[in-house]
């Protein structure tokens, strides 16, 4: 027979371990219920529902279904103990039971939404860096092309994003991705429709050849997130795929040079070759099967 100081013992255990406690299926269906028996289980099932590790992680969840199943738990625990002064061993027996099925039931589910949650927290930051990308392409091009509708567009976009950084601070990170994805339908709607117009001209006046290089950076930087886009869209198959991350290390290539050749003070020869490095990508993005005038 199994002592009490041995069920004792188990209570410190984690509550991973606790998943798999159940009574040893062996006394369930050999041993018939006795008070002996059933009372050592009703002590050690009695306190797992008031004082173990599960209980601490049912009560610092705050989940009203959780904290609901606890008090029933308890409630068959008392029950199951009253029932064995009247020598009721057997229902005794089979309130403990369900106690104990109670509290593991809730622990499984608690562990199942902290992974589910912490895999939308995941998505939500994957989501934000995308749609932050995709809205500094959409502004780029939209200031390229002078176009006022989108740059309150644009106003509009970062509104969405922002309610979605709001609802991910309190922890609502499936409302957050729904404002993320609305944010991005919309960037990506406007970029394909100021691309597919007339070629854009602009008139641009520097007072030196360093704003220059400052500007062509960031149109450089902007048909990168550009080519990032046209691939999230078209997804190329086959030999395009290889001559695309071809072109695209070259560009990367031409940039960095054109970066080193900057930080030297030789900004007109940095421009010369990020304006290689734009060209090529504006080439790359056409590949990818995006039309893009210019």
């Amino acid at each position: 027979m199994l002592k009490l100081n041995r069920f004792r013992s188990w209570l410190p255990i984690t509550a991973a371990a606790l998943l798999a406690v159940s009574w040893p299926a062996a006394a369930q269906q050999r041993v018939p219920a006795d008070l002996a028996t059933t009372s050592q289980k009703a002590e050690f099932i009695g306190n797992l529902v008031s004082r173990s590790v599960s209980v601490s992680r049912i009560e610092a969840s705050g989940d009203a279904a959780a904290m609901e199943s606890l008090a029933r738990a308890r409630a068959l625990v008392d029950q199951a103990k009253a029932g064995l002064k009247g020598g009721a061993f057997e229902a005794a027996n089979d309130k403990l039971d369900q106690a104990l099925a109670l509290v593991n039931r809730e622990i499984r589910r608690l562990s199942s939404d902290e992974v589910h949650s912490a895999h939308e927290q995941e998505m939500y930051r994957r989501r934000l860096k995308a749609v932050n990308a995709f809205l500094s392409a959409y502004e780029r091009v939209a200031k390229e092309g002078s176009n006022q509708a989108a740059a309150s567009q644009a106003k509009t976009i970062r509104t969405l994003i922002g309610k979605a950084e709001g609802k991910a601070r309190n922890g609502r990170h499936a409302a957050a991705i729904e404002y993320l994805d609305d944010a991005y339908t919309l960037a990506r709607g406007d970029i394909r429709k100021m691309r597919q117009g007339k070629t854009m001209t602009r008139t641009l006046d520097f007072a030196t050849a360093e704003e220059e290089y400052d500007y062509e950076l960031g149109r450089n930087r902007s048909h990168f997130l550009l080519l990032q886009f046209a691939l999230s869209e078209k997804t190329p198959v086959g030999s395009v795929v290889g001559r695309i991350a071809g072109n695209r290390e070259t560009a990367e290539g031409f940039r960095s040079a054109a970066e080193t050749k900057a930080a030297a003070g030789a900004h007109p020869e940095a421009i010369d070759m990020l304006n290689q490095s734009t060209n090529l990508l504006l080439k790359t993005i056409r590949m990818s099967g995006i039309f893009m005038p210019g």
